[in-house]
């Protein structure tokens, strides 16, 4: 079917769309940003996309619960698995990004002493 949105350039940002079926990602550096309006925004570039996720205060908080910091420079190799969040609601729109602790992750720091055929991959291509 013809969509409107055929002609949309690509985000940069990370969408609900884009996370509807979840997603693991790997965080690799935080930055602060200036949003189009003017608004400074906590911004997460990852290492299995080139998306960034503009990180509202819901979801630094619970990034820095998963981190046990709250300090975002200590991010750096944080996972955590995205998706769409149907219980969120702006306006009109149904959905948002939200993110959650990954599940069944081992913490490339945890796998030692694990065999080889039981660690997880973590260079996941999508």
């Amino acid at each position: 079917m013809a969509s409107i949105k055929e002609f949309d350039k690509p985000s940069p940002w990370l969408k609900k769309e884009d996370v509807d079926v979840p997603r693991v990602l790997t965080i690799t550096r935080i930055e602060k940003e200036m949003a189009s309006d003017g608004r400074v925004i906590c911004a997460a570039y990852f290492r299995e996309t080139e998306k960034k996720a503009d990180l509202n205060k819901t979801n630094r908080l619970i990034l820095g619960a998963i981190a046990k910091t709250h300090d975002y420079t200590q991010w750096a190799g944080l996972v955590a698995e995205y998706y769409n969040d149907l219980t969120v609601v702006y306006g009109d729109t149904v959905g948002g990004v939200r993110c959650r602790p990954a599940r069944n992750h081992i913490p490339a720091s945890l796998q030692e002493g694990v065999p080889a055929d039981e660690k997880e991959e973590t260079d996941v291509s999508w």
